[in-house]
């Protein structure tokens, strides 16, 4: 009966999991939305100065999302982001990220 009730529990989990695991969109928002300032504040390069000085998060959001990639796992993601030399890992789970 206690193996039941665990085998139970895992499946839920897992289902909760996979439902809330974060996509690319959510990612992108997220990452124009906390780490734009990070990623100028970072990088002193010309291109990374007209970058941070003219960009939005509107226009950043498609910007990021052509430079990361997702390694989907079904019930997490890995989002790594190589924009200006600089390179941003984060884990996707339950709706929110972790930067690694």
């Amino acid at each position: 009966m206690k193996t039941t009730k665990n085998v139970f529990f895992l499946t839920v989990v897992a289902i909760v999991l996979a439902i809330t695991n974060p996509n690319k969109k959510d990612y992108t928002e997220y990452l124009a939305k906390n780490l734009g300032d990070q990623l100028c504040q970072q990088n002193e390069s010309k291109t990374a100065e007209l970058f941070c000085e003219g960009v939005t998060p509107v226009v950043a959001k498609p910007i990021l999302n052509h430079y990361s990639q997702r390694n989907n796992v079904i019930f997490f993601s890995i989002y790594t982001t190589k924009v200006l030399g600089v390179q941003y890992r984060s884990l996707g789970i339950a709706g929110n990220f972790i930067n690694l």
